[in-house]
């Protein structure tokens, strides 16, 4: 039986991650490291495998060819060890079998789902990313397997279910469709409740490797510098896995916005994108908590997780100067909302720049948020959502609320302004300024001169 993670059709998608390298203080390439794709995997599988600290850290070193940064080498190593282990503790004591609630009967389609998604990442969550690396490069190690294995005994747990106590079909055929969205419960649903005997395929895992594969496609970035990436990913990964419900990573943008554009371009990018969310927003949004307020939490946290990770991963590098500078853009053009996201990311990475240090005010917790709310009210922008939730969900009266929500709810008519922009409409306005005072003070001076073969202004003016 051939092993295959994702399907036969699925091609590899391309990048432009790589466009400005140099950004990233990548070695340069030397004749010993890695010339493409197929050796970079052969690379990664061994390195990957490797079970000896020492030895791991011999071949990165040999990799790296004339890149001499001992403390590198060290420093991927223990990160590589730590991939084989998962740091998501289970709540599932080791070796337990999952069941499903006893009173499914009296369980609409949308319990079972959601138990159905959170008995799938529970077995996810236990399989460490060099696995999932290793499976990126068609390696299918033990920890896959067992994945698998416990996939299927759902599956059969959920079968057996339903033919001991005779549930309706209907009820778990709404289920599947709750969770079209999610690849493994979709698998492990479909094959309990379908009539016909299901093949012995794989469960599709490329929404979990598609990201991971696009770091080894055909390339010139250096093998060590892939590797670096790839500890970026994993980081990503375990901060987006410890939340099943919201679980999506394979937007891997990030990286190649800030690696590939001057600073200023890369908040415009953010900004535009946060401003198109924010215009689909109304009252009820923030009166019912609605799901597009759930979303703009989600990318807001997710945008806070990379600027952690890329910090941690890159924090001797070039990639922190430029993601400071891009905060500082976001704030001076008023995007509140991704700015605080990098000034967040910032601050639990433990490596705040200098330059920003003044700008972790805006993130100052301190009577909810009373440096940002007064320059908010100040200079409005897109904001920065959790201070204004908050007012909200405290206010019992209505009046007041429908004025907080007015207030928020400003952000609609956002717009970015260039730096020749906001010189060019201060320019505007005291030239409009200067031309009506000189405009007053000349009628005032007409007025007030006598005119002997003429009449008065005023009664010019009222065309007597």
């Amino acid at each position: 039986m051939s092993f295959s993670l994702y399907p036969s059709h699925c091609a590899l998608p391309t990048s432009t991650l790589d466009n400005n390298p140099l950004v990233e203080s990548f070695p340069e390439k030397t004749d010993e490291a890695p010339q493409n794709s197929s050796e970079h995997i052969r690379s990664l599988l061994k390195v990957l495998l490797e079970p000896s600290p020492a030895k791991l850290h011999r071949r990165l070193k040999s990799l790296g060819a004339n890149h001499n940064n001992d403390e590198l080498y060290h420093h991927l190593a223990e990160v590589i060890a730590k991939m084989t282990t998962s740091n998501l503790p289970s709540p599932l004591a080791s070796g337990s079998q999952w069941m499903l609630p006893i009173a499914t009967d009296k369980m609409d389609a949308s319990k079972i789902a959601e138990h159905i998604v959170t008995a799938v990442f529970l077995k996810l969550q236990k399989v460490p990313f060099s696995a999932l690396a290793q499976a990126a490069c068609q390696h299918q190690s033990k920890a896959i397997n067992e994945l698998f294995q416990g996939l299927r005994d759902i599956s059969y747990e959920i079968r057996q279910r339903i033919d001991e106590i005779s549930e309706p079909h209907d009820k778990y055929k709404v289920a599947l469709q709750l969770v079209a969205d999610n690849p493994l419960a979709s698998w492990v649903l479909s094959r309990a409740i379908s009539v016909l005997r299901q093949p012995e395929e794989q469960p599709d895992m490329s929404f979990i490797l598609v990201p991971i594969q696009e770091l080894f496609a055909d390339r010139e970035v250096p093998f060590i510098a892939k590797l670096k990436r790839l500890q970026l990913l994993a980081m990503l990964y375990e901060e987006k896995i410890g939340n099943y419900k919201t679980f999506k990573w394979t937007d891997f943008s990030f990286l190649e916005h800030i690696t590939s554009k001057d600073p200023m371009t890369v908040a415009k990018v953010f900004t535009d994108a946060d401003a198109f969310h924010f215009r689909s927003f109304c009252d009820e949004d923030f009166l019912n908590n609605s799901p597009r307020l759930d979303d703009m939490s989600r990318r807001w946290s997710d945008l806070a997780s990379a600027v952690k990770a890329c910090c941690v991963v890159y924090r001797k590098s070039d990639i922190v100067g430029v993601l400071s500078e891009v905060s500082k853009c976001l704030i001076h053009h008023r995007n509140y909302y991704s700015g605080t996201a990098f000034l967040i990311g910032f601050q639990n990475a433990g490596s705040c720049p200098e330059n920003l240090s003044s700008a972790l005010e805006y993130i100052d917790a301190s009577a909810n948020y009373a440096f940002y709310m007064r320059r908010w009210s100040e200079c409005p922008g897109l904001p920065f959502l959790p201070p204004h939730t908050t007012r909200l969900r405290d206010c019992q009266d209505k009046s007041r609320s429908a004025l907080l929500i007015s207030e928020v709810l400003q952000c609609k008519s956002y717009g970015w302004r260039s730096r020749n922009a906001w010189i060019n409409v201060n320019v505007y306005q005291y030239f409009a300024l200067a031309i009506s005072a000189l405009h007053h003070a000349t009628q005032h001076l007409i007025g007030c001169l006598p005119h002997p073969d003429k009449s008065p202004l005023e009664d010019i003016e009222k065309g007597s």
